[in-house]
C-alpha cells in the first residue's frame, strides 16, 4: 500500500529517534547533503554483494575527499542497520578483495586500543575495479586524518595496520583490470554516473538493498526518469534474484521512491516490460519529493520519445503471482485463526491444512480429502469472511469470487 508524504514523514522522525537512543551516527549539521558518485561498472560488478557495495558506497561519503573514516564499525552498523557481526565480516571480506584497508587507532600514553580507521581505495570510474598502487597517497591521508585527530585531541594516537597486506597488485589483478577495460572500454561512458547523497544512504527507512537498487535504476534511468529493461535482466546485471529484486521495489513503491506502469501495445493489447519512473529525493533529508506535476510531465515526455505504440497504466503492486500467493495464504490464514466470530474448534484444523491459490478476482480454495465431510459446515461461514479479508488484504475494489476444490468435487458460490 503507498504511503502518504505524512506518514513517511512521521515514520522517519521515529526511527531517527530509535536511532539516537542506539547512539548511531547523525547527520552533520549543514553537511547531510554529502554525497559521492557511483558509477555503472562498480554496481554490475559480480564479487560484491549488494549490501557490500551500499557499505561503500556509505563509507566513501562518510570518508570525504581523503577517503579515511574514522568512526568505529559498531557505529557504522548501528547507522545503516546492519548487524555488528554481519558488518564487521563484511570489512573483513572487503578488505580482502583490496577495496579498503583498516587500521588501528592506539593511543600513545595509556597504549590501549581505540576504534577504526579506515582507508578505502579509490575505484576506476571505467572498471569499477580499486586501484591499489597508491601507497603515497595511503600514507598522507591516514597522516593527515591522524593529525586532525590529534590536533582535536588531548591525547595523541597513532594508527597501526590491522591485517596488513601487500600494497603489489597479483599478475592476476593487473590481467583482470586490462581485460575488464578492454572489453568495457567501447560500451561505457566514464561520465554516467549518479550521486548517492549521506542523507538517502542513512535513511532508517530504507534497507542496503532498497538504497542500492534505487541508485542503480536512478543511474541506469536517463534523463527521463525511467526504465523499462525486464526485471530479470535488471537482477541479473546485479547478480541478485528477481525476489531480492521485487522485494525492494516493493518497499520503493510503498514509500514513493518509484512509480510503476504497465505497459500495453496500442494495436495488439499485448503486454510488455513493466515501465518503472524513478522519483528524485530531497538531498538533506533522503525522502522522496513528489511532484506530481513534474512527474507526469516526465512520464508524458517519455512516452513520446520511446512508447508512442504503447498504453501506459498505473500499476497497483509489483507481487509475482508466487508471492502473491504466499503472502495472501499466510495473511488470510492469520486474520481467520484471529477472528473473534470463529468458535468451531474444526477452523483451527481447517485454516491450518487448506490451501488457497489467487487468480484476479477468483480465489480458489483447496480442501484436503480428509477435510470433504467438513466442507459444507465450514464453507457456508468462512467464505464471506475469506472475501472480508482479501478485500483487506488486497485493496481490491471489486468483488471477489470463491471457487471451492476438493479432489473431484467442485462448487462455485
Amino acid at each position: 500500500m503507498i504511503k502518504t508524504l505524512d506518514e513517511i514523514q512521521k515514520e522517519y522522525e521515529e526511527q531517527l529517534k530509535i536511532k539516537e537512543e542506539l547512539n548511531a551516527l547523525s547527520l552533520p549539521t549543514g553537511k547531510n547533503n554529502m554525497y559521492t558518485l557511483t558509477y555503472i561498472s562498480f554496481f554490475e560488478k559480480n564479487d560484491l554483494t549488494l549490501l557490500q557495495k551500499g557499505i561503500l558506497i556509505h563509507l566513501y561519503i562518510r570518508g570525504g575527499h581523503i577517503r579515511v573514516v574514522k568512526h568505529s564499525i559498531n557505529k557504522i552498523a548501528k547507522t545503516l542497520g546492519i548487524a555488528v557481526g554481519t558488518m564487521s565480516s563484511n570489512i573483513k571480506k572487503l578488505e580482502s578483495l583490496n577495496y579498503l584497508k583498516t587500521f588501528k587507532k592506539v593511543q600513545i600514553e595509556k597504549n590501549t586500543k581505540t576504534s577504526d580507521l579506515i582507508y578505502l581505495y579509490p575505484i576506476d570510474d571505467l572498471t569499477g575495479v580499486p586501484i591499489k598502487s597508491n601507497k603515497e597517497e595511503i600514507d598522507a591521508n591516514i597522516k593527515y586524518m591522524i593529525d586532525l585527530i590529534n590536533n582535536a585531541s588531548n591525547n595523541l594516537y597513532k594508527a597501526e595496520v590491522k591485517n596488513a597486506k601487500s600494497e603489489d597488485e597479483t599478475i592476476e589483478d593487473l590481467e583482470m583490470d586490462s581485460d575488464i577495460k578492454k572489453a568495457l572500454i567501447e560500451k561505457l561512458d566514464r561520465n554516467i554516473h549518479t550521486p548517492a547523497h549521506l542523507a538517502f544512504m542513512e535513511n532508517p527507512l530504507l534497507s542496503i538493498n532498497d538504497k542500492v537498487i534505487y541508485l542503480y535504476l536512478k543511474l541506469r534511468s536517463g534523463d527521463n526518469n525511467s526504465i523499462f529493461e525486464e526485471k530479470k535482466k535488471i537482477a541479473a546485471k546485479l547478480n541478485i534474484s528477481t525476489t531480492t529484486l521485487n522485494n525492494s521495489l516493493i518497499k520503493l513503491f510503498e514509500l514513493n521512491y518509484i512509480v510503476k506502469f504497465k505497459r500495453f501495445h496500442s494495436v495488439t493489447g499485448n503486454k510488455s516490460s513493466d515501465l518503472i519512473y524513478i522519483n528524485y529525493y530531497n538531498n538533506f533529508t533522503g525522502l522522496p519529493e513528489i511532484n506530481d506535476t513534474l512527474m507526469k510531465l516526465k512520464i508524458d515526455e517519455c512516452k513520446k520519445k520511446n512508447f508512442s505504440e504503447y498504453n501506459l497504466t498505473l500499476a497497483k503492486n509489483f507481487i509475482s503471482k508466487k508471492n502473491m500467493n504466499e503472502i495472501f495464504t499466510k495473511q488470510i490464514k492469520n486474520l481467520i485463526e484471529l477472528d473473534d466470530d470463529i468458535t468451531d474448534v474444526y477452523y483451527d484444523t481447517f485454516v491450518t491444512n487448506i490451501t488457497f491459490e489467487l487468480n484476479n478476482d477468483i480465489i480458489t480454495i483447496i480442501i484436503p480429502k480428509y477435510l470433504n465431510t467438513l466442507k459444507e459446515q465450514i464453507i457456508s461461514k468462512l467464505t464471506p469472511i475469506i472475501k472480508k479479508y482479501a478485500n483487506a488484504i488486497l485493496k481490491n475494489d471489486n468483488e471477489f469470487y470463491i471457487n471451492i476444490k476438493s479432489n473431484d468435487l467442485k462448487s462455485n458460490i
